[in-house]
């Protein structure tokens, strides 16, 4: 069975009729969608008042709002980006840190990091370094849709990743980001 058609109604732009399934990525990859300010990314879209990345499957139709880099709705994707990007960098110091959550909040982020030691200013200037480090390397952010078996067997012997897994209603989806060698929630 085909995959149904989406139709979006894009603020300043027209509607775009596409294959549901397809992200704002696709879009813009196959010339359905075109980049309309160039001096700006274009890092995801609100379709009825809800935001996705440029990774994101949509699967409705609606109204639609692109969202470039300078647009308020922008700061909770970057932030999301950052909270990945900053795991990635403690990882690579401190191996055996166990990640548990790190959600957008209204001012910025923060990731829940269970260590052996409390860090030290020293080391969070290593950790800073090396999210510039991420940052510069362009890695795409892959987002993976995941079942909660799939998502289980990822994790597995991560205490903190399984318990969140687990406390999520059953069938919801389960997203993972992968930028570069780094994958998480």
């Amino acid at each position: 069975m085909a995959n149904a058609n989406i139709t979006l109604t894009i603020s300043g732009i027209s509607d775009i009729t596409f294959e549901s399934g397809k992200s704002v990525n696709d879009l813009v990859n196959d010339g359905t969608l075109t980049q309309e300010k160039p001096d700006s990314p274009l890092l995801g879209v609100v379709i009825n008042d809800t935001l996705f990345d440029a990774g994101t499957a949509i699967i409705s139709s609606g109204d639609a709002k692109l969202i470039f880099l300078q647009d308020e709705e922008a700061h909770t994707l970057i932030r999301h980006t950052c909270a990945h990007v900053m795991a990635q960098a403690v990882r690579e110091h401190f191996p055996d840190a166990k990640l548990a959550i790190g959600p957008v909040i209204q001012d910025g982020y923060y990731y829940d990091i269970d260590v052996k030691d409390p860090f030290q200013p020293e080391d969070l200037k290593k950790i800073e370094k090396s999210m510039l480090k991420i940052i510069k390397g362009k890695h795409p952010m892959i987002r993976k849709v995941l079942d909660r078996q799939a998502a289980l067997e990822f994790f597995s012997g991560d205490e903190y990743k399984e318990e969140l897994i687990s406390e999520l209603p059953e069938g919801e989806d389960i997203t993972t980001y992968t930028q570069d060698s780094f994958t998480d929630l």
